[in-house]
């Protein structure tokens, strides 16, 4: 028995006289069993809708891994080997900045491990709330690694004696004026051959995806309700379009397939933004780099070659 099972069970017994019902630690142990029964429940539904969106699902694990070996590569570079201060004069924008990026970055591919795994099991309006922190970063990351004075900017300390306020909190707003200049820069970079029309349209997704998972970060009675219960999918076997159903614990419902394309497609094209920015921007070219270096560049490749297999 555990520590916190024993302090209960001790409690139950002293206090079981001042009860006005019937109760000791066997009712306690019995009416959790019948709550974790119904958790139960929803992960095997969960388990078998699951199969309704598997090539997202599967996508999703090598955004993970893609972006995860970017970070690995990036901490080798800087951290585990002395190329980058032989690449760049450690005073430099280009080694300040990437330095701080995959820094960044790597929260970035936290929150993509989280996503998977809320999505997975049907938590699509926590899944929200965690891409809007995503969307919010990786624009960041697009902002120190375009811009050099919002760079600094970004990183000027202020003269507080608390430390935890030494560095400002900046608003979206102020980060996506910032992104919509320099994403003017990236189409006329000359060696950029991504159509420029695509960074238009992403401007116009990162809109459109940031105000949406918004509406769950802030209390809206609309979204609060639709959390709480959720229409199920349907399936050959049993007609339930018009079903909903209550969302304690968490189930995968009709919208749970479109929210995992959504954060792929932000996901590919950002990544492909940065890729531009590291390589066209800072000239820091995969070839510099010495830790799987060649698997870093298939993942890369793939990430724009397969986007088209989602979007079908």
């Amino acid at each position: 028995m555990t520590r916190l099972s024993t302090a209960i069970r001790q409690k139950l017994t002293q206090e079981l006289e001042t009860f006005p019902f019937y109760y000791n630690y066997d009712t306690f142990q019995e009416r959790n069993k019948a709550i974790q029964e119904h958790f139960k429940h929803f992960k095997f539904i969960n388990d078998y809708y699951k199969k309704n969106f598997a090539l997202e699902r599967e996508y999703f694990r090598f955004l993970i891994l893609k972006n995860s070996q970017l970070v690995i590569s990036l901490h080798y570079y800087f951290d585990k080997s002395t190329k980058a201060k032989k690449d760049f004069s450690k005073n430099s924008f280009s080694y300040n900045s990437i330095n701080d990026y995959w820094k960044i970055f790597t929260i970035i591919t936290n929150n993509y491990i989280v996503l998977n795994d809320l999505l997975s099991n049907g938590k699509d309006y926590q899944a929200k709330v965690i891409f809007r922190n995503t969307i919010e970063l990786t624009e960041l990351c697009v902002c120190i690694l375009g811009n050099e004075e919002f760079y600094n900017f970004f990183k000027k300390e202020n003269a507080v004696e608390d430390l935890k306020n030494i560095f400002q909190t900046l608003k979206f707003n102020t980060i996506k004026k910032s992104t919509q200049k320099i994403i003017v820069e990236v189409k006329e970079m000359p060696n950029n051959n991504m159509p420029k029309v695509i960074w238009d349209e992403y401007l116009q997704i990162r809109q459109e995806f940031y105000e949406d998972s918004s509406r769950y970060i802030h209390s809206n009675f609309l979204n609060l309700m639709l959390g709480s219960h959720v229409q199920m999918i349907e399936t050959d076997v049993v007609d339930v379009k018009e079903m909903v159903v209550h969302n304690l614990g968490g189930i995968v419902s009709t919208e749970t397939k479109q929210n995992f394309k959504n954060v792929i497609i932000y996901d590919s094209i950002s990544y492909m933004l940065i890729l531009i920015l590291l390589i066209e921007k800072h000239k820091l070219f995969f070839a510099k780099l010495d830790k799987d270096v060649n698997h870093l560049t298939v993942l890369s490749k793939f990430n724009w070659d397969l986007l088209g297999q989602i979007l079908r």
